[in-house]
């Protein structure tokens, strides 16, 4: 329980701020709804199959002998990375750029809040701490994010 446990909050973590990330970067360059669907779907591909392999890594490297353990975490982080990752994509169907980029700021927040409170009935804890810590690190991952693809655009565009 303990590897799929693993596998889904390494999953959800990563396709939240991985997504977030590239939909904050894809809309300070200026891209269509088109490109940054294309971005999403490029993530839900390729990125959560390289991260479900590396929870497999991840997994045996540190210690773990099952087999079955193993590709448990793997598979979880794969599902929820994937479900994670491809939810953001209808806000970018539904709204324009800027009210999807809010609506999947929202969406992430949501999320983080949902995971945050699993994790502390998990620690017997108080959710609003942990949740806090990780909106403050996404907040500044994706507030650096933004102004370094805003600098990309005004240098090069």
């Amino acid at each position: 329980m303990d590897a799929i446990r693993s596998g889904l909050g390494f999953g959800v973590t990563s396709g939240i701020l991985t997504t977030l990330g590239i939909i904050v970067g894809l809309t300070a360059l200026g891209a269509t709804q088109i490109i940054i669907i294309g971005g999403i779907l490029t993530i839900a591909i390729s990125d959560t199959i390289s991260d479900s392999i590396g929870m497999n890594i991840a997994q045996r490297n540190s210690g773990c002998t099952s087999w079955r353990k193993a590709w448990s975490a793997t598979l979880a982080t794969f599902l929820s990375k994937s479900m994670v990752t491809i939810s953001f994509i209808l806000p970018q169907i539904i709204f324009s750029t800027v009210i999807a980029l809010i609506v999947s700021c929202a969406w992430g927040a949501l999320l983080l809040l949902l995971l945050s409170i699993g994790i502390a009935a998990q620690q017997k804890t108080w959710a609003g701490r942990i949740f806090v810590e990780y909106l403050i690190a996404t907040a500044l991952a994706l507030a650096i994010t933004y102004h370094v693809q805003h600098w990309i655009h005004a240098s090069f565009a």
